[in-house]
């Protein structure tokens, strides 16, 4: 549920809230939360090669960290593209 709700919070301003189908939440959580998604392909690009611009997979970076400090005050980290640093 926290992963859902820091992607969902994240969209309406990475696409604008008009563009988004139902706006079921804007509000970013109350905890720290790490999301890492699994779009990428460790082998090359071409899983993002046959996706369309406006699909999630390219939309929402690799890594999200999202820091809550309370009170409502947050710091919110991305990385678009993870790359082998290591083999």
């Amino acid at each position: 549920m926290l992963a859902e709700k820091i992607i969902t919070a994240y969209l309406p301003e990475e696409v604008g809230e008009e563009c988004l189908l139902n706006a079921t939440n804007t509000l970013y959580p109350n905890k720290t939360v790490y999301v890492i998604n699994e779009w990428w392909k460790p082998e090359g690009n071409t899983l993002w090669e046959r996706q369309p611009s406006n699909a999630p997979s390219n939309i929402i970076p690799d890594v999200l960290a999202y820091h809550y400090n309370g009170t409502n005050d947050f710091i919110l980290y991305g990385c678009k593209k993870l790359k082998k640093l290591i083999e």
